[in-house]
């Protein structure tokens, strides 16, 4: 299950926009459309969402103001979405993590779910952070410092594909293919801006065009001419090249 969000704008077209472009996104569920102030409160306080698309100028209410009785221990994320620039600073003291100025481009929201998402990631770390500090026998505190989701833009569409689920990935000129055992995925990347951020610990490159996820690999296999390949979980046969041979075999422990 996704993130739960509530859309609060009293236009039609204005709602049903966010709506189809939520569609889009597997990560996010949307759980109520609302068109007044009052309809929204009452969800909010009903629903307890993760994200709120709110716009400001409300029938019955300014948005912002309304706001102020949901900013609690725990509000939900907040992306304010208006046709007036004016509202900016008002945003930015109520919390909002953006502020989507109408009309804006399908780019534009998908940079704003990629804030949603890390937002959301760091404040579930958090939590788990300062749970532990009181009962580290049952949750450990990890210091994690890799994000978890890879956000992948595919034509119209943006994905949120976890790093525990990919197999491998292979590059090719300026895109990147990712596969999972569900899915292939390909976009726009360099291989060497990607390693950046994946853990070294999980991830290893073993071709100049290839890195591959150490959990899904099957076995090990001596081809001709002395080659070796790795068999991954899909039965995948990938060449490690000599430049990478050493570190990898290092990494798995086949070295003296």
């Amino acid at each position: 299950m996704g993130l739960t969000s509530i859309i609060v704008d009293d236009e039609h077209m204005a709602r049903q926009r966010l709506v189809n472009l939520i569609k889009e996104v597997p990560a996010i569920d949307l759980a109520k459309e609302c068109k007044t102030g009052r309809e929204a409160l009452k969800s909010i306080h009903l629903i307890k969402p993760d994200l709120v698309f709110l716009d400001v100028s409300l029938k019955d209410a300014n948005g912002l103001e309304m706001w102020k009785s949901v900013l609690n221990k725990e509000p939900p994320l907040l992306i304010v979405v208006s046709a007036h620039h004016t509202h900016g600073i008002n945003a930015f003291e109520a919390y909002a993590i953006d502020y989507l100025l109408k009309p804006f481009h399908d780019a534009r929201f998908f940079k704003s779910i990629n804030r949603v998402l890390v937002a959301h990631e760091k404040k579930q770390l958090f939590k788990q952070f300062e749970l532990s500090k009181f009962e580290d026998s049952v949750i450990p505190a990890t210091p994690y410092t890799k994000k978890d989701i890879l956000p992948v833009r595919e034509s119209n569409k943006l994905f949120f594909v976890k790093f525990s689920e990919i197999m491998y990935f292979i590059s090719s000129g300026h895109y990147i293919e990712i596969f999972t055992e569900a899915k292939k995925y390909t976009f726009r990347d360099r291989l060497s801006q990607l390693d950046k951020k994946l853990d070294e610990k999980q991830f290893l490159r073993i071709h100049r065009s290839v890195v591959i996820n150490l959990n899904f690999i099957k076995d090990l296999v001596h081809s001709d001419f002395g080659e070796l390949d790795i068999r991954m979980r899909d039965k995948r046969l990938l060449r490690i090249s000599r430049g990478y041979r050493a570190q990898f075999l290092n990494k798995v422990g086949l070295t003296k």
